[in-house]
């Protein structure tokens, strides 16, 4: 029991049962450290802490040129890894390859597979035993100002040890204002490896 308002302290296999607590419940689980509330009155519980939502696990905003972003220590407490990405390249080009290395591993270890759409036109292409997995292009130094390149990466099941690790990046690249100067792209990779990830390194095939 507690006061009115208060947090029941129970264990995962004695929760309060239903219609016995009032909508808005909370308990505290000593066995799992874990804090529910109920909608309906203990028919269900949400899980309120640890959040069970996305989690920033960490953050690199440059000040100053980089050739290259590592995130390290990447712990392996969940099922899945988000990358979002904002970047521009000082090569003078127009656009610039960029790459993700898992572990700090360089060998041919790595395979990828692409689709490149601009205004009407599309095409695809494939890496196999690459020493990196491509994952799209940031706009280079000529590109208008302004033009970067930008990412959504999912990399699921990160932390297991069964299978190779594999990675979805939705990738725009934005070069210009004219038609065909925005590229919509959908890559794919995998790492043959079945370590669990515990830090990735983004870099661009020249410049910073």
């Amino acid at each position: 029991v507690s006061a009115i308002g208060g947090v029941i302290l129970t264990k995962s296999t004695d929760r309060p049962a239903s219609t016995t607590v009032p909508e808005g419940q909370l308990i505290y689980e000593a066995d799992t450290d874990k804090l529910y509330v109920t909608p309906d009155g203990g028919a269900n519980w949400s899980q309120v802490h640890p959040h069970t939502g996305v989690t920033k696990i960490a953050e690199n905003i440059l000040v100053g040129t980089a050739a290259s972003v590592t995130f390290s220590s990447i712990p392996a407490t969940y099922r899945a890894l988000q990358l979002l990405i904002v970047a521009r390249g000082d090569t003078a080009a127009t656009f610039i390859n960029t790459s993700m290395r898992f572990n700090g591993d360089t060998g041919a270890n790595y395979d990828d597979q692409r689709i490149v759409g601009a205004a009407t036109t599309v095409a695809a292409a494939e890496t196999i035993n690459g020493t990196s997995m491509l994952i799209g292009d940031v706009a280079g130094s000529t590109a208008t100002a302004g033009a970067a390149g930008t990412w959504n990466i999912f990399i699921p099941w990160y932390a297991g040890t069964t299978f190779w690790k594999h990675h979805l990046a939705q990738n725009e690249l934005n070069s210009g204002t004219g038609t065909g100067s925005i590229h919509a792209r959908m890559f794919t990779g995998r790492w043959r490896n079945t370590a669990a990830i515990n830090s990735l390194t983004i870099f661009a095939a020249s410049g910073n």
